[in-house]
């Protein structure tokens, strides 16, 4: 506590390492009502993970708990005999949608890198300083691919101006700024809205807009360290940080799936929205489950560094790791007949598994130990038990199954030269993504992007000298 109020109070992003429970009843947990209860038909009260966008003209909502296997069969709907019409599609799904992004980072960027994918056109405005993780240029392309690059000062009257004038032609306007800077700049979802009513604009914060933390700055590992993610993992070790932004992809994901449902609730009542998302918000969606509460529910105890019991675990081998899976009691007899322990059979029971998870986890390990990771790879999958290699991420680049799928691509970087990247992490049948531009360098596309709202030359050059463009 008094290290947190001495950081604070100098504005030092910081936040303890501290449980569920704890931040179930965080004073901006609280304020976001990021908890709800649902009467749920087998459980009774529970408590569950709200939406976690904010719509201000379309709110989401619980519809109810979880269905009873074949409650609603009589409910379904008829196969209709009558042919869909086909219609003409466009070349991809968002061809068209115009964006304006003044997103950084990767909470704020990627959910716009992702409607990008899609065919949307985005226009990255950046200040003179540019983006705060332009130096991890590497990171920095797969975070902000396919966009247009603008360096343009907001805080001139000129600047604001030629941002108005990108505002008025666009569907969405995206941000990520810390609360009360967009106001400040005049770049809000009420200044813009008087100059484009239909306007979609999007807000990913670390807290919030509003509430007792809003004010507070932050970032992935304070939400991971606050919501509990580090806490869980370690077993009886310390806290473990996890290099994976949990917080910060799953808030980008929700923007870009809140942006396309504003679109689609603007097709069908023709208004726009401001929507939002928070890193806080995000950090309960995907640990749904953990958030997930009623009476009698289990304790769940602390996940250990190799996994959770000796079927659900990293083993070591002799020249490397391997996860190893086989909860089910089908999948455990295959385990124990692919590694040749006919007298490990009679632990196909959970209950008893469980009893003595330690000398599982100790004979298993000896064994695996015995031979490299190949190996093993090959004996369980031969055998139907579900494993996989413990590898480097860098490795997926050379992964048969991700080549086939379209995940890794080539482009050309303005300062990397060829690059390897993820590619397209969906497929349409008809309408593909695109993959065309890289992630643009400070300021690339400033003079293209005033040439289509109709500045020329001479007048780019004279903006550029005055430090209004750049």
């Amino acid at each position: 506590k008094y290290w947190l109020t001495v950081l604070q109070n100098n504005d030092v992003p910081c936040g303890p390492a501290e449980t569920r429970e704890w931040f179930s009843n965080h004073p901006q947990v609280l304020h976001n009502r990021m908890l709800v209860e649902v009467d749920d038909p087998l459980l009774g009260k529970t408590i569950q993970p709200s939406p976690p966008i904010f719509m201000s003209a379309s709110p989401p909502k619980i519809q109810g708990p979880a269905p009873i296997p074949g409650e609603h069969s009589k409910n379904l709907p008829q196969e209709s005999k009558t042919p869909i019409p086909f219609r003409k599609f466009l070349s991809h799904p968002l061809e068209g949608v115009k964006i304006v992004d003044l997103t950084g980072y990767i909470a704020g960027s990627f959910g716009t890198t992702l409607l990008a994918d899609l065919g949307a056109e985005v226009t990255k405005v950046e200040s003179f300083a540019g983006d705060g993780f332009r130096q991890n240029s590497a990171a920095f392309q797969g975070w902000n691919r396919g966009k247009r690059g603008i360096i343009l000062n907001l805080k001139t009257p000129k600047g604001l101006q030629i941002f108005h004038s990108l505002v008025e032609k666009a569907d969405i306007v995206a941000e990520n700024f810390r609360g009360g800077i967009a106001a400040k700049l005049k770049v809000d979802y009420e200044s813009l809205r008087k100059i484009n009513p239909k306007i979609i604009y999007c807000t990913v914060t670390g807290y919030g807009s509003d509430g007792p933390s809003s004010n507070l700055p932050t970032f992935d590992p304070l939400i991971q360290a606050q919501g509990g993610a580090m806490r869980d993992q370690g077993g009886d070790s310390d806290p473990v940080f996890l290099r994976v932004p949990a917080s910060d992809y799953s808030s980008a994901i929700l923007s870009a799936f809140g942006m396309v449902s504003a679109l689609y609730h603007r097709q069908l009542h023709n208004v726009g929205q401001q929507i939002e998302v928070s890193l806080v918000n995000a950090a309960f969606a995907y640990q749904a489950l953990e958030y997930f509460q009623y009476e009698g529910k289990p304790e769940a105890g602390r996940i250990g560094t190799v996994g959770l019991s000796s079927d659900y675990r990293l083993y070591e081998a002799s020249d490397g790791w391997l996860f190893l899976s086989c909860k089910h009691p089908a999948d455990w007899k295959r385990m124990c007949l692919a590694i040749k322990r006919d007298d490990l059979l009679r632990y196909a029971d959970r209950t008893m598994r469980a009893a003595s998870d330690e000398y599982l986890n100790s004979e298993i390990g000896t064994i695996i130990g015995e031979r490299p990771v190949r190996d093993w790879v090959r004996t369980f999958r031969a055998s139907h038990v579900k494993c996989a290699a413990n590898r480097s991420i860098n490795l997926i680049h050379d992964d048969p199954q991700a080549k086939q799928l379209g995940l890794i691509t080539e482009n050309h970087a303005f300062d990397l030269g060829k690059i390897n990247l993820m590619g397209l992490p969906f497929k349409f049948s008809r309408t593909p993504g695109r993959l065309e531009l890289p992630a643009p360098s400070h300021g690339q596309h400033t003079d293209s992007v005033l040439q289509s709202l109709g500045y020329g030359q001479p007048a780019i050059a004279k903006m550029r000298s005055q430090g209004i463009v750049g």
